[in-house]
């Protein structure tokens, strides 16, 4: 029978082992220190009896060793630069374990809460005690996302605690140079046409158009809005007074400081033209005095002459 002596407070029992003449064997025993045992080395003394009452003692150790003191763990996140087409974005997530160094390793996992049509594969990684480890996040939105900035709660498990953060998904825009048509319209109007060329994943832009000329075009300046690949047109006239002659006009269009497109068109406005039944010399009128030129002439301030009959043309082209 060993039998082993253990400080108060402790459970021990002993244990009954038979070995025959001249052999030997091992036992195990069974020591439970108290709960509230320091974290130390503490002596056992375990007697031994034999069946004739014969005793042995012998010294053993027993350590109690600290308990594990869990610490929250922390993360650091770099984030990738953003995106102009709805594609996979790896972010690299550093986890540091701060648990006391007689804990053993603790796996770790995060875990992305993305929103509906997303996808995310969770990283997890096995880390010791004081040590930090690099988990690679990877998210995929849907092909129909559109320019936008998106923040994804991630949590990190396996610690005391969960560890809430958020990763931000930004799809952005690689604005391009629109394309502008005109085409005339007649009675002094112009249409003009501005056709989106970004992505899809753009979003709607607001362009910004201004029409520069020496005659009077209205509106000179005009705020639409496209959505990426769509045209949309806008309507300019011509002033009624705009003298004869052909003008060049300017229209330009801005999205942005750096995305613009410019494209010019001719207007072309008739001159006055005489009414075919004047038949004086130089499209002039004849006196309502009879008479000849001499009187005409002599008399014109006190009589007068006819007032002209002429068309003015005012179409443009």
């Amino acid at each position: 029978t060993v039998t082993p002596t253990v400080p108060g407070g402790w459970v021990a029992a002993p244990v009954v082992v038979t070995v025959a003449s001249g052999a030997s064997a091992s036992v195990d025993i069974a020591v439970r220190s108290s709960a509230t045992a320091p974290a130390d080395t503490y002596p056992v003394d375990l007697e031994v009896m034999t069946a004739s009452h014969s005793r042995v003692s012998t010294p053993a150790d027993f350590t109690v060793l600290p308990a594990c003191e869990r610490g929250a763990p922390t993360l650091v996140i770099t984030e990738p630069a953003a995106t102009t087409t709805p594609s996979t974005q790896r972010y690299a997530i550093a986890v540091t374990n701060h648990d006391h160094v007689d804990c053993g390793a603790t796996t770790f996992t995060v875990a992305a809460s993305a929103p509906v049509g997303w996808t995310s594969s969770p990283p997890s990684s096995a880390i010791a005690p004081g040590a930090a480890a690099t988990l690679e996040l990877a998210l995929t939105p849907p092909a129909t996302l559109v320019e936008s900035s998106t923040a994804v709660p991630v949590t990190l498990s396996g610690g005391p605690s969960d560890v809430s953060a958020e990763v931000h998904y930004v799809l952005g825009c690689a604005p391009t140079a629109p394309v502008v048509a005109i085409q005339a319209l007649g009675d002094r109007r112009y249409a003009i046409a501005i056709t989106s060329q970004d992505l899809a994943s753009c979003a709607i832009a607001t362009y910004s158009l201004g029409v520069s000329a020496p005659i009077a075009i209205t509106p000179a300046s005009a705020q639409l809005a496209v959505a990426p690949g769509a045209t949309t047109t806008t309507e300019v006239e011509v002033a009624a007074d705009a003298p004869a002659g052909s003008h060049t006009a300017t229209v330009t269009v801005v999205r942005d400081a750096a995305t613009r497109a410019t494209q010019t068109f001719t207007v072309t406005i008739e001159g006055e033209t005489t009414d075919p039944g004047d038949d004086t010399e130089g499209g002039g009128c004849a006196s309502s005095q009879p008479g000849g030129l001499g009187l005409v002439l002599a008399l014109g301030l006190l009589v007068g002459r006819r007032r002209c009959s002429t068309r003015h043309g005012r179409s443009a082209t």
